[in-house]
């Protein structure tokens, strides 16, 4: 249990931007910012956390991504391993039936424009660059003029 008189220290990696809603999030809850060489932080604000950081870390730290999060995170990598499990364990149900269609430019382009056509142009499609967060790049796609 923690002592009511310590405070919860946060500290965002030199590598990695700093984005207000994080750091007004964390002085709302009362967690203050700690100087970037100290350890003495509960939660560290970091891109990709490479395994040494994650060995070193007490039960008390956590840290917002872990080593190859990105295969989650990057929706073209998370639909690669989607496709691949739905492989692997093809039984007599569809667990994987949860996620749409996709396409990955370049590689399915021409499949995209064969069932855009063959739909009669009807669909809408969300078009999110592989390796962008925060909505940047997110086109829709709609009915053919």
């Amino acid at each position: 249990m923690l002592d009511k008189n310590m405070t919860l220290g946060f500290k965002v990696h030199d590598s990695t931007h700093i984005y207000n809603s994080v750091v007004n999030t964390m002085k709302a809850a009362g967690i203050r910012i700690v100087p970037p060489n100290s350890s003495k932080w509960n939660i560290l604000w970091t891109g990709i956390c490479k395994p040494e950081v994650l060995k070193d870390a007490s039960k008390y730290q956590k840290i917002n991504h872990f080593p190859n999060s990105f295969q989650l995170g990057r929706k073209d990598l998370m639909w690669k391993n989607i496709q691949r499990a739905s492989r692997m364990f093809q039984g007599g149900s569809n667990e994987y039936a949860f996620c749409p269609k996709t396409y990955i430019f370049p590689d399915d382009y021409r499949k995209f424009c064969i069932d855009r056509e063959a739909s009669g142009y009807k669909h809408m499609y969300i078009l999110k660059p592989s390796a962008s967060s925060c909505g940047k790049g997110i086109k829709v796609v709609g009915q053919k003029t």
